[in-house]
């Protein structure tokens, strides 16, 4: 799964006039998310299904469940930098298809 490092973001962020930066943080829900996510047994439950990532940020939750199960995600957040790094690193990841930012 590539994600770009987070203090890396957080130098991008302070560039731009955004709404808020808080897209550049990894938060430690969604690395606890990610984690079940990956757990064995769960793949299973994420074929075929549909779901939305609000205020997702770096989507890391997203863009596992899209790699690790298929599933059909609509990303969003209110900073068009944080959906353009979603994007790429959707298609760094093969799942361009998958995901949808608004």
């Amino acid at each position: 799964m590539h994600v770009r490092d987070p203090s890396v973001m957080h130098k991008y962020a302070k560039h731009q006039k955004t709404k808020c930066n808080l897209w550049a943080r990894m938060w430690s829900s969604s690395s606890l998310l990610a984690e079940i996510l990956i757990a064995d047994g769960v793949r299973e439950h994420l074929s075929d299904v549909s779901a939305i990532e609000i205020g997702a940020g770096m989507a890391v939750c997203a863009l596992t469940a899209a790699v690790r199960g298929g599933a059909k995600i609509m990303v969003t957040d209110s900073s068009d930098h944080a959906l353009d790094l979603v994007k790429g690193s959707a298609r760094l990841n093969g799942v361009a298809d998958s995901l949808s930012c608004r």
